[in-house]
């Protein structure tokens, strides 16, 4: 009987050993997940903290520009940059929301599995209570008064000790656990009224958002009633667009004794429905500057934001802003030929990239010397514009 009582002990210490080591918290995938989650957000956070410090910046560097009334086409590009940074910080906000969210899932998946690591570990607990309860109401002192040797004694406190530890080991992992399920608490409370701050955040945004594309339209309209200083902006963004299509048509001359054309007529540049041209290629009367002028592509109406594709597949041989252009991308299509697409809200290619026909490279907008989101669309075959209305040039421009 004395041996069965040890073995009885022996074996509840191993049951309490296992099952106690099957509640442990692992070090895996979830608490990693969220450390990589939070490192993650403290970096989002501290690209809006640049970026905040950058639109400060520019709105004083406009404020004393317009004040002093200095480079005009300089004052448009900040115009530019600082809705840029401005949609930059839109898409942080939504990033830093989504990345909020995420964490709040994954803490709310910790509650729920410590909540059934507590649970488990509460009934083991009370399965140990009344295990110590049945074999004798005495507890550890009956173990001790049972012994018949030293040796059997020895043998029974070695047990007891074990017991013991576990039982303590268990008290702590109980507290652990609930300790744990208060702070993941505490944390999505914390995190969830960040989100609903961030979201606030977001929506002003917004707000600033239309308010700058109102600034940059106001900005147009006013150096449109100072003939003197458009004029100047006027001829200095011809110049920069004269220096752009020079480098596209050496680059171009290049590319074009490696790849022939890449075949096919070209598809409208926009949306089916976007179909009205408000401007056409070739020497038009200028109503501010009094003067005739030379359009060298085609104006095509649409609202900001709308896609513009490639018209065809090529290269991308130049992506980047321009203080007449504005955002702008140019792409080679082989043999010679180059379309253009300019005034953009933003880029959506790089230098380099390789697109197919129909893919989006940017989006309308009205950036640069523009008085009004639309799309400026060249056509260059062998270094030179061509109409993209006319017979030459339909032999690649299919209208949608």
């Amino acid at each position: 009987m004395r041996n069965g009582i040890t073995i009885r002990w022996r074996a509840a210490a191993l049951a309490l050993i296992v099952c106690l080591a099957a509640v442990l918290p692992c070090a895996g995938g979830r608490a990693n997940a969220l450390e990589i989650s939070q490192k993650n957000l403290d970096s989002l956070k501290s690209q809006g903290e640049q970026l905040a410090s950058e639109i400060k910046k520019l709105t004083s560097d406009i404020q004393t520009a317009e004040k002093n009334k200095t480079n005009a086409l300089k004052i448009k590009a900040d115009l530019d940059k600082k809705i840029g940074l401005t949609e930059d910080q839109i898409e942080l906000y939504e990033a830093i929301i989504a990345q909020l969210e995420a964490q709040i899932e994954l803490r709310q998946e910790n509650i729920t599995e410590t909540s059934a690591q507590e649970k488990e570990t509460y009934e083991l607990f009370k399965l140990r209570m009344r295990r110590l309860y049945e074999q004798g109401q005495a507890g550890y002192l009956q173990v001790f008064f049972g012994a018949q040797s030293f040796s059997d004694l020895l043998s029974r406190a070695d047990v007891i000790g074990t017991i013991a530890e576990h039982d303590a080991r268990l008290m702590a992992r109980l507290k652990e656990l609930r300790e744990k399920i208060e702070g993941e608490k505490a944390a999505i409370t914390n995190e969830k009224i960040e989100d609903e701050e961030i979201k606030a955040e977001l929506e002003q945004r917004k707000v600033d958002l239309e308010k700058q594309y109102s600034e940059n339209e106001s900005y147009i309209n006013r150096l449109e009633g100072d003939v003197g200083r458009y004029r100047e902006a006027y001829e200095a963004a011809e110049k920069s667009q004269e220096k752009i299509r020079k480098d596209i048509q050496t680059v171009a001359a290049e590319l074009a004794k490696k790849n022939v054309y890449v075949g096919g007529k070209f598809i409208w540049p926009l949306p089916s429905q976007n179909n009205t041209i408000t401007s056409l290629y070739g020497t038009r009367w200028h109503p501010i500057l009094k003067a005739y002028r030379f359009h060298t592509g085609i104006d095509i109406a649409a609202s900001k934001g709308t896609a513009i594709y490639a018209v065809n597949g090529g290269e991308v041989v130049m992506s980047d802003y321009d203080s007449g252009y504005g955002n702008f991308v140019s792409i080679s299509h082989g043999g010679g030929v180059v379309t253009l697409y300019a005034h953009m809200t933003s880029r959506a290619v790089k230098k380099g990239q390789i697109v197919k026909q129909g893919q989006v490279i940017g989006y309308v907008g009205s950036t640069g010397l523009s008085t009004g989101p639309h799309l400026h669309f060249e056509v260059m075959i062998d270094g030179k514009n061509e109409d993209p209305m006319k017979n030459s040039v339909n032999t690649y421009l299919l209208k949608k």
